[in-house]
């Protein structure tokens, strides 16, 4: 494989891809913004640093990287970041990814400070949608949910990314899987005890890491410190934790972060159908204008992506090539499946719409099934007409 640097200079094309800047840095290998100059849209690529096959763990390496490309590349969902293309037989190896316009939570955390318990019932929403796709569909698990993970685009849609981690399970007979253990693997403030101990695992820590990341955006600090890996899991076996205060979380989602949190995993959530339950269930305290209201604050605070509008635009008025009661009878259709934050959604496609029709095309996109997408333009049907 050649030496990775032969072909980090922007401008530089290989395959049909043109690099344009360096995006990032991670652990097989750097990630860059470039041109498919087939297809005229950006993409992300990450291309895998050849240095890495020479070392003690060089196969184990590669085949993270091939698994990546591999489980991401199967796996479409609105949540989870999707792979168009993957080159592992001449060089450079690269995977070639949807090119996300937005920031991680991670960043927006470290710039804007915690977010609101509203907003983040939405993004625990989405994150569950996504992992529940993954494990109920393709029985994966991520092992590596954290806020630097989770990618929040510029309309409001957050993108599971990183799947170099992600390992889907072995069949071991009828109704029944398995991962079987080995080294410990994830990041080590979110990580759940039994991944911590390489024990056997299943969806199940994904929760986990799932509930220290949405406690970590609300508080701005990890719920378990420690100075050494053994520190920081014997703080979760013991659930040494400051618990949150009303002022920045209602209790009942308290309630539901502890128990994503439980170590043990007979307390913890089961299912992700019913942790999605109990969010959207604690939604319905709030009004659709408190969630458009801090959907737009994050999008709006957020620090400017490449290639986006400025931020004041989020909060521009209605669309001039569609009424307000006509938006506003779309926004009631969409929140039968999608809730209040239907309003922002068809707030933003609007902008990017010229007919009715486009704009009928762009809401079905973010919707989950093909039956959902059928219903939801029975029901608008009627705008076309």
């Amino acid at each position: 494989m050649a030496d990775e640097t032969t072909i980090l200079e922007s401008g530089s094309v290989f395959s049909h891809f043109r690099l344009k800047e360096k995006l990032g840095q991670g652990g097989m290998g750097a990630v860059y913004l470039a041109e498919d100059l087939t297809l005229s849209r950006s993409v992300a690529i990450k291309i895998m640093n050849s240095n890495l096959l020479d070392v003690e763990e060089g196969d184990m390496i590669e085949q993270r990287f091939i698994r990546e490309a591999k489980l991401a590349a199967s796996i479409n969902h609105v949540n989870i970041v999707q792979v168009y293309e993957a080159n592992f037989v001449s060089d450079p190896w690269f995977i070639a990814m949807e090119y996300i316009e937005g920031n991680s939570l991670g960043s927006l955390l470290k710039s804007n400070g915690p977010f609101t318990a509203i907003s983040v019932m939405n993004l625990l929403d989405q994150v569950c949608k996504g992992l529940q796709y993954a494990w109920e569909k393709y029985h994966v698990v991520h092992r590596d949910i954290k806020p630097q993970n989770l990618m929040l685009n510029n309309e409001g849609t957050v993108k599971i990314v990183d799947l170099g981690l992600a390992k889907p399970i072995i069949e071991a007979g009828e109704d029944e899987y398995e991962l079987t253990g080995g080294m410990p693997i994830g990041t080590p403030y979110y990580m759940a005890p039994e991944q911590t101990l390489a024990e056997d695992i299943d969806h199940r820590c994904d929760i986990f890491s799932l509930g220290t990341t949405i406690y970590q955006l609300l508080s701005g600090k990890h719920a378990f410190k420690g100075k050494t890996p053994i520190g920081i899991y014997n703080k979760k076996v013991a659930q040494k934790y400051e618990r949150l205060s009303e002022d920045i979380a209602p209790k009942e989602l308290s309630a539901i972060i502890e128990k994503m949190m439980k170590p043990d995993l007979e307390e913890r959530y089961a299912t992700y159908g019913e942790l999605i339950s109990d969010v959207k269930e604690l939604q319905k305290q709030y009004s659709e204008d408190e969630i458009q209201a801090n959907e737009e604050t994050i999008l709006s605070t957020a620090p400017l992506a490449r290639d986006t509008m400025p931020a004041s635009d989020v909060s521009s008025p209605v669309p001039s090539n569609f009424d307000r009661e006509t938006l506003k009878a779309l926004a009631a259709e969409m929140a039968v499946f999608i809730g209040p934050v239907a309003k922002l959604v068809v707030k933003k496609k609007a902008k990017k719409s010229d007919s009715i029709n486009q704009l009928i095309d762009k809401l079905c996109k973010e919707l989950e099934t093909d039956a959902e997408k059928t219903q939801f333009r029975k029901r608008v049907k009627k705008f076309t007409s």
